[in-house]
């Protein structure tokens, strides 16, 4: 949504094994924290875009600190893991 609105076939494309339901549940959810909007179209077949709104604008630079904060301790957390994994091999290290 960053980049604009977004329908919702795009969206559900967009985010790997999410249900219809739950995908449906969030959206709302967001809609009635005001982070989001829905505008839909009348037009057939219906239309429907999900824009971020001025809350979830609001929101985005705190977001996307906590998104690159997750992925450092991922990197952290592997290269322990890969240590782990490399001396389990020896014998009497444990």
């Amino acid at each position: 949504l960053e980049d604009g609105p977004v329908r919702y076939g795009d969206l559900k494309s967009r985010i790997p094994h999410i249900t219809d339901k739950m995908l449906h549940t969030q959206l709302r959810e967001l809609e009635s924290k005001q982070m989001i909007s829905r505008k839909i179209f009348r037009e057939k077949p219906p239309r429907v875009e999900y824009a971020l709104a001025q809350r979830g604008q609001d929101a985005f630079p705190t977001i996307e600190a906590l998104k690159k904060y997750g992925e450092l301790l991922v990197t952290l957390e592997a290269d322990k893991i890969e240590k782990v994994v490399s001396n389990s091999g020896r014998k009497g290290n444990w």
